[in-house]
């Protein structure tokens, strides 16, 4: 279904269903598409996607920003029957917004950008506490485009049961730790359960 941008209300509610897919699913695998920054440096005749496998470069991760993570292309969320969920953006122009597959995004959506970094954040990062919890409800949270009555969704939120929150947005974090709109970029944030 792709684009969050919806003309009318009936067009946002389908989106919307579409989006709750992942709600009852449980939780297996997650991976971040980015721009591969260090490909010239340390896999210069690499063609393709670059699974980051490397402990240097896991040491310092080009994703993460003080208080989340800022993902240049998307997210891939696979569940434990091998749904595949993944969110990204649509391009800017006349329509903008998150997007919402049902596929892989490597290969899938994001066909077009063969040379990025896939990082498996599965075990790595705080997303290793939502592993094996079920998504029990999915927020879609939709603003007014225009006057005319479209809609477009710049944040999802996922309820994981015993494990917490998570909220993907429309953003781009900083390394001052702020967040700032835009239309090229994911900001992922965890709120893990005390």
């Amino acid at each position: 279904m792709g684009s969050s941008w919806a003309a009318d209300e009936a067009d946002r509610d389908a989106w919307i269903a579409f989006a709750r897919a992942l709600e009852g699913r449980r939780l297996a695998t997650v991976r971040y598409l980015d721009i591969d920054y260090r490909r010239h440096d340390v896999a210069p005749d690499y063609d393709g996607l670059r699974e980051i496998t490397d402990e240097g470069q896991w040491a310092a991760p080009t994703f993460e920003f003080p208080g989340g993570h800022t993902v240049d292309f998307g997210v891939e969320l696979e569940t434990d029957d091998g749904f595949v969920y993944s969110v990204t953006w649509t391009p800017p122009g006349d329509t903008e917004g998150l997007e919402v597959h049902h596929e892989a995004l490597a290969g899938g959506a994001l066909s077009d950008r063969p040379s990025a970094a896939v990082w498996d954040v599965s075990t790595r990062t705080t997303w290793r506490a939502f592993l094996g919890h079920v998504v029990t409800r999915v927020d879609v949270h939709y603003e007014p485009w225009d006057d005319a009555g479209a809609w477009w969704c710049m944040r999802l939120e996922f309820h994981v049961d015993g494990a917490g929150t998570v909220e993907l947005s429309l953003a781009q974090g900083n390394p001052d730790g702020t967040v700032e709109p835009s239309s090229d970029n994911v900001v992922v944030r965890l709120s893990e359960h005390a």
